[in-house]
């Protein structure tokens, strides 16, 4: 018995159908694996970028170590530094400890106030952000920021990731500023870094964590709320 036109013409619409079915779910498929690649390897460049900046510290620091072998300027500009750091309004504690990264390294623990809040450059809003703890390690130039109150989508901060901040395109001169030793300029930069929000940076998206909620605290007249200090420092 012969296929009638109607019943051939039924088979091919279905047989149609579920061609196109099946080439939308490889699409699928393979659109999935290309965005899971895309995100693993978006990571693996931001951790990149991030060693680059850490080697690049520890490099100066290497540099400077050499060629003051014997001398004791360093250590008397340091010295130098702190007396001048341990004055500032805006740091209430410090002590050594042993660095997080090497317990045979010994860091800088440095305490801030708790009125340190993340500024919105786009409306001007901001938000508490508390205490902060900083962890300098002078002997490789390791920079790390612990957030003690208000930690947020497990992060200390939206440029900070496993405490170590992401500096985008200001990694050289904070490099720099490390291995000069100078530690008042640092302290000064990294309350900066901390109060500024930068939105055309990729992190950006995170200060969401701390916007999505309302404010814990009053807003202070501190910090730069466009970022314009620390532009001009780095500068």
């Amino acid at each position: 018995m012969a296929v009638s036109d109607e019943a051939s013409t039924a088979i091919l619409e279905l047989l149609d159908s579920q061609r196109a079915v099946a080439i939308d779910r490889e699409i699928d498929t393979r659109r999935g694996r290309i965005d899971r690649n895309l995100r693993q390897i978006e990571e693996w460049r931001q951790e990149i970028t991030r060693e680059l900046a850490s080697l690049r510290i520890e490099q100066q620091m290497l540099d400077i170590a050499l060629e003051t072998q014997g001398d004791r300027t360093y250590a008397e500009h340091l010295a130098a530094e702190w007396r001048q750091l341990k004055e500032h309004p805006r740091l209430i504690g410090a002590e050594v400890r042993e660095a997080t990264d090497n317990p045979e390294l010994q860091s800088l623990i440095l305490i801030t106030t708790d009125d340190l809040r993340l500024h919105r450059s786009d409306t001007g809003e901001s938000r508490w952000l508390g205490t902060f703890e900083i962890e300098l390690t002078l002997a490789t130039g390791s920079i790390k920021l612990r957030n003690l109150n208000t930690r947020r989508g497990g992060r200390d901060h939206p440029h900070v990731v496993d405490q170590r901040p992401c500096f985008g395109g200001h990694s050289d001169a904070f490099a720099q500023v490390m291995s000069n030793g100078d530690l008042f300029v640092l302290y000064e930069l990294l309350i900066q870094y901390i109060e500024t929000l930068n939105l055309e940076d990729e992190y950006g998206r995170y200060g969401a964590y701390w916007f999505e909620v309302d404010d814990e605290r009053s807003p202070h007249p501190t910090g730069d709320r466009d970022g314009t200090h620390l532009r001009a420092v780095v500068a």
